[in-house]
């Protein structure tokens, strides 16, 4: 009997201690684990989510059969997808990317799926950076700073949005930090309406600093009217488009190099023609922030060549005899190029077309024999252009 007294009681007190404690105990913030709500909390900390907003572009996304990237998805959806170039590699690599080059892909395709998710990683980051600005108290000396974080995050939130709507015309329009998965959960908005955000962000960031004043690898002034000019151009607003190139050219920030295959060298990164590149780097804190995308399109018979993204016919035709820019666009069949053992002769016996990607070519020199990643920046906008 005592026993059982006894076992009543502990029960008791366990009862007692559950409402007492009630739904306050289950949703106590948690102790010692960073959030988006309880991490910001100065200009420095903000400014490492825009960082983090930046590193979207080179983070890979991996996929049944697929470890890929933005810069991937750039020339399967630039180049694949366009006259310029086909598929490449062998016949049964990448069903998904074989349909977009036969303009036959899918809503299920897996470039588009993971076009979609990059993107609105990228917007979903940047509108946490936006609303937390707000909140995040500042001294004068750092409203400028702050200021420019602000301007910065809605360069890349229009950036992505120009590569969704681009592809996909009417969609979903967010322009808020989403703290609450539950709100995931939205109409597609106009095409006309998203552009419209696009060039509102993009007029906002108008004034950051010129590249000579901002960090390689940052959105500046010539970063944000270089993509305002192509958002002027695909609505057909051309004397819009006029001057937004035309503050670019006005800034001197820019000029053509004299060689145009420096431009795709690692010795070219930055140079005087670079308006904006997606940094790339080794041996980052022990790890790597590289790229796959110049293994993808090197020759397949290169020891690392994947083979992707094969120049067409057409695509050459389209240089004038004696362009010297043909040579550093395309390895034809003989091109020869050192290597380790003396020379590396191009063949080109896996390309349907015999021709593959100079531009993606990694001279020996410059490879990271222990890692397929390698430290190539993808020049995303020339003031070529």
């Amino acid at each position: 009997m005592k026993s059982h007294n006894k076992y009543l009681l502990i029960t008791c007190l366990i009862s007692v201690l559950l409402v007492s404690c009630g739904e306050d105990f289950l949703d106590n913030p948690p102790v010692g684990a960073f959030t988006e709500d309880n991490y910001i909390k100065n200009v420095e900390e903000l400014e490492t989510i825009l960082y983090s907003c930046y590193s979207i572009l080179n983070t890979y996304y991996t996929y049944p059969g697929a470890y890929v990237n933005f810069g991937i998805n750039l020339f399967v959806f630039g180049d694949v997808g366009s006259d310029d170039a086909e598929k490449g590699s062998s016949i049964g690599d990448d069903r998904d990317m074989y349909d977009i080059s036969l303009s036959r892909q899918l809503s299920t395709n897996m470039w588009i799926d993971l076009l979609w998710r990059i993107n609105y990683d990228l917007i979903g980051k940047c509108n946490l950076v936006i609303d937390k600005a707000k909140e995040v108290p500042i001294s004068e000396e750092e409203l400028e700073t702050l200021e420019n974080i602000v301007k910065e995050a809605k360069f890349l939130r229009a950036f992505g949005y120009y590569h969704l709507v681009t592809l996909y015309g009417d969609l979903p329009l967010v322009t808020y930090w989403l703290g609450d998965i539950d709100e995931m959960d939205f109409e597609r908005s106009p095409a006309s309406q998203v552009w419209k955000q696009i060039e509102q962000d993009l007029n906002d960031a108008a004034d950051l600093p010129l590249r000579s004043q901002t960090e390689f690898g940052r959105a500046s002034h010539g970063a944000v009217h270089a993509l305002l000019g192509k958002v002027h151009m695909w609505q057909g607003d051309y004397e819009q488009a006029v001057n937004a190139y035309s503050a670019i050219i006005e800034s001197a920030e820019y000029q053509l190099v004299d060689d145009y295959g420096l431009i795709h060298r690692y010795e070219g990164e930055y140079c005087s023609e670079s308006i904006l590149e997606l940094s790339q780097e080794m041996n980052v804190d022990g790890g790597h922030m590289a790229t796959v995308v110049g293994i993808f399109r090197m020759p397949r018979e290169d020891p690392y060549g994947w083979g992707f993204d094969i120049p067409t016919q057409d695509l050459v035709d389209e240089f004038e005899q004696g362009d010297p820019r043909l040579l550093y666009t395309v390895n034809f069949i003989g091109d020869v190029f050192p290597a380790p053992w003396g020379a590396y002769t191009v063949v080109n016996a896996s390309s349907a077309t015999g021709y593959s990607a100079r531009k993606a070519w990694i001279p020996w020199e410059e490879r990271e024999f222990d890692s397929y990643p390698q430290a190539s920046n993808w020049r995303y906008c020339r003031y070529a252009e």
